[in-house]
């Protein structure tokens, strides 16, 4: 997942999404603003070793979110993105920057909740006519 939002970062920030697609992507990303994996969150420093030892950096769906809002005009940052952002937030910013956004966003959901969540869906899926 952590690849996927940085591919999607990129192809933000070259200006490949139009405003619909980038509106749809933003809405299917904000969920991830609680992640409890810190790679989907905010991104990080990867290090993998297949063969040859490799360095990449990751960007999180925080990334995401700062990069598509470089592309939308102010009015819909303000009247539309910010609103939606401002739940996952526990104090206001002025500006949208990823550093900025990930100082003010609450802390990210517990991983034994989500476990509970996931196993309570799966034994509803195994018992359901």
């Amino acid at each position: 997942m952590a690849r996927v939002l940085s591919a999607l970062t990129s192809l933000c920030e070259l200006g490949l999404f139009q405003k619909m697609r980038i509106w749809e992507l933003m809405s299917a990303t904000l969920g991830f603003l609680y992640h409890p994996n810190i790679w989907i969150r905010q991104g990080g420093l990867c290090l993998s070793d297949t063969g040859l030892l490799t360095i990449g950096y990751y960007l999180g769906a925080a990334a995401f979110i700062t990069a598509a809002g470089q592309h939308l005009p102010p009015s819909d940052i303000w009247c539309i993105l910010y609103p939606s952002l401002r739940h996952f937030m526990k104090s206001d910013i002025l500006i949208i920057d990823e550093s900025g956004l990930l100082t003010a966003l609450k802390p990210p959901v517990s991983i034994s909740p989500l476990f509970r969540l996931f196993s309570h869906f799966r034994f509803f899926y195994l018992i359901a006519p």
